[in-house]
């Protein structure tokens, strides 16, 4: 495919080229013929031999500079690995005319350059086409100094030598859960697992249908300048901690351990009776820390957290069991103490209500002997001996008032004797009175 405006300006300079070149060649021809023949201007002009031998006279310097552009050619191949020399061509053409149409083109998506690693475009560099597709952003890079920002989704030339130095993912990105060994605040080893969504930052802008992912330039610079090189004795996989690894694996485990390490393990495993009042659940109160403090710290490596979860916490190893069978005894006694504390409440108002009821016992009695001495006639002993049974009777099935057996085998006595079931008085009372 053809891009007319690169296009002209690959003429202009094969053109601009020709003259340089084939211009002193063709002068100094023209100049060696004409002494050579010692003929006539106006006569030398108008014969074919001339310019036969004049094409003569030039073809040492074509010569020599097609021997330089095969030299250089050969070079370029041999310096760079290439297939061959015409690899090394088509590169010195490029750099030297340009590039007249679309094509080589080097294609970034889903964070990964198409072409092979021995491609030339990858190795050298342009003059080329780079096409940087939605998902991706590029750091160029020509003689070792980063040069700039491309992408996502924009098409661009790199320039002589220009090339890819990193290619950042721009998508959203989601970890998984990760698991992170921390310690509470008496020192229990615990587990859980953190699963963060996060990506490079759009400095709040929205995503549109032409740029989904409208990451920041200077965002994407970040992030790839903040790679670390860990101990080479490690694993090939953990040697380098890019942007995304940092993120996860550096600042949210070491801020969620910085952040448990506050809380006592009865808050971690979520029992309530350790909570404040009216204060958020430790849970949410960890999960919204590590929210925040984690947004501050991807900022500096060019990123910003859409999202964080934590999982639940676990316990494990005979010594953290033996640490929590002592944290769960220390509960238990708490709990033995409280049960301790109830019961004597309960007991304290059981005798208050039992206060309560025979002071009602002395009132109904009283009661009851004020309505008989309040008539006019004389009230017959036996009535007055009814009305105090039935008196009796209802403080008796009272649940707080306590009556002793004999009272309870008086009451009965008397109760026979009235209806004339006994016929002994002082059978009635109890022994002794």
């Amino acid at each position: 495919m053809i891009d007319t405006e690169r296009l002209l300006e690959y003429n202009r300079r094969v053109f601009r080229a020709s003259v340089v070149v084939l211009g002193p060649l063709a002068v100094l021809g023209f100049m060696t013929e004409w002494y050579r023949t010692q003929t006539p201007l106006p006569e030398a002009i108008l014969q074919l031999g001339f310019y036969v031998n004049l094409v003569i006279n030039m073809l040492p310097g074509l010569l020599a500079v097609g021997a330089v552009y095969f030299i250089a050619s050969h070079f370029v191949a041999a310096m760079y690995g290439l297939k061959d020399w015409s690899e090394g061509a088509d590169h010195l053409k490029r750099c030297v005319f340009g590039q007249p149409t679309k094509k080589p083109t080097l294609v970034v998506t889903e964070a990964k350059i198409k072409q092979d690693e021995e491609d030339i475009l990858v190795r050298i560099g342009g003059p080329a086409r780079i096409l940087v597709h939605h998902d991706s952003a590029v750091v160029l890079e020509r003689g070792g100094r980063l040069t700039r920002v491309l992408g996502p989704g924009v098409t661009d030339y790199l320039g002589p030598f220009e090339k890819v130095w990193d290619v950042i993912d721009v998508r959203p990105m989601r970890w998984g859960e990760y698991r992170v060994e921390a310690q509470s605040k008496e020192g229990i080893p615990v587990e859980l697992t953190i699963d963060v969504s996060f990506q490079i930052s759009t400095g709040g802008r929205s995503p549109k249908a032409e740029k989904p992912y409208p990451a920041l330039p200077e965002a994407v610079f970040k992030a790839s300048t903040s790679t670390w090189v860990r101990d080479p004795d490690g694993s090939e996989d953990d040697l380098y901690l890019d942007w995304a690894r940092r993120v996860v694996i550096s600042e949210a485990t070491g801020t969620l351990r910085d952040i448990l390490a506050r809380f006592p393990l009865d808050s971690l495993v979520g029992l309530e009776s350790s909570l404040v009042p009216g204060a958020p659940h430790p849970r949410q109160a960890i999960r919204d820390e590590l929210e925040e403090r984690l947004g501050k710290v991807a900022a500096n490596l060019g990123a910003q957290i859409n999202e964080v979860r934590i999982g639940n916490i676990s316990v494990a190893d005979e010594v953290t069991q033996q640490w929590i069978e002592a944290w769960e005894e220390e509960w238990r006694n708490r709990a033995k103490l409280e049960k301790e504390v109830g019961k004597a409440h309960r007991d304290r108002q059981r005798e208050a209500a039992k206060t309560q009821a025979q002071v009602e016992m002395i009132k109904e009695l009283a009661g009851a002997l004020e309505r008989s001495f309040d008539q006019d006639e004389r009230i017959p002993s036996r009535l007055l001996i009814m009305q105090l049974i039935e008196v009796f009777d209802r403080l008796s099935i009272s649940p707080y008032t306590y009556l002793p057996g004999q009272a309870i085998d008086t009451l009965e006595n008397l109760r026979q004797l009235v209806e004339g079931r006994r016929s002994d008085p002082q059978a009635a009372l109890p022994s002794g009175e």
